[in-house]
């Protein structure tokens, strides 16, 4: 089986050197003034976003026209209150406060830390409402990146500073690079069952037999055809042993929008498996 991708999203330069060594990434030709990074025999990829949602949103858009059937990482620094330097949080739920709209990770491999919510706000400010981690990026990297890769292969990896941005004065760039520097280890665990799921879905190739079959039975504007194939990304992801055009058949459904709403909620229903 072929390596999959795992393409990093990070904010600052800062946050993103100790992975671009522990990777040995080398600098690719950037566009935009998004700076990009990456080792193609590892199959891993970084590009620099900058600080925002926005920047984040864009960033993957980008990257994302270099590689097909990627998983994705957003890799930052956080400050939390309560919880103590350098502590580790994969996120669990993303909410982004402007929008109000919220995503939930899919988690079907064994986390290597505790999760967390991870609430995207416009300014980082001194005070937080909820006893959650609060960033800058995270929902425009997962709003965005959901448009290319199933639930089960985003995620966003935070690491807690505090101490000085607590006192209300900018971490230096070195204190930040050494925070991930010692989470190495730790979300390193994700890379391998990550790029297990992009080979695997990159071997399926871009239209699997089951998405032309239920295009052949069934109409499906154009929306309904991107939503389908998103859908089939990551039927066999979570129901691996079940063929989604006899599933399909057996519920009875005959209408593109009864498809499309059944598939999922299956999916949704699923309560993810560790390990699998």
């Amino acid at each position: 089986m072929p390596t999959g991708q795992v393409n990093f999203v990070v904010a600052l330069r800062a946050e993103a050197e100790p992975i671009i060594e522990y990777f040995r990434m080398s600098p690719v030709d950037s566009e935009e003034d998004f700076c990009r990074f990456g080792n193609t025999q590892r199959g891993i990829g970084l590009i620099l976003s900058g600080i925002g949602r926005n920047n984040a949103a864009t960033a993957v858009c980008h990257q994302a026209c270099e590689t097909n059937y990627a998983a994705w990482i957003n890799l930052g620094t956080v400050v939390h209150y309560g919880l103590p330097l350098g502590a580790a949080r994969i996120a669990h739920k993303v909410h982004c406060v402007p929008t109000r709209r919220s995503w939930y990770p899919q988690f079907i491999f064994e986390i290597p830390c505790p999760t967390a919510t991870v609430r995207t706000i416009d300014r980082i400010s001194e005070n937080f409402p909820t006893d959650d981690l609060y960033d800058t990026e995270a929902s425009g990297f997962y709003e965005a990146a959901a448009q290319f890769s199933p639930h089960e292969m985003i995620h966003s990896f935070k690491v807690v500073h505090d101490i000085q941005a607590r006192a209300g004065e900018a971490l230096p760039p070195g204190a930040i690079s050494s925070l991930v520097e010692d989470n190495l280890k730790t979300f390193n665990y994700l890379i391998e069952p990550l790029q297990r799921l992009s080979a695997a879905l990159s071997q399926r190739g871009v239209d699997p037999e089951e998405l032309r079959e239920l295009l052949h039975k069934l109409h499906f504007t154009t929306t309904q055809r991107r939503q389908l194939r998103r859908l089939l990304r990551r039927w066999p992801i979570i129901c691996p042993q079940v063929k989604v055009t006899d599933w399909v058949i057996s519920n009875g459904l005959t209408d593109a929008n009864s498809v499309i709403t059944s598939i999922t909620e299956h999916l949704e229903s699923i309560p993810p498996t560790f390990g699998r």
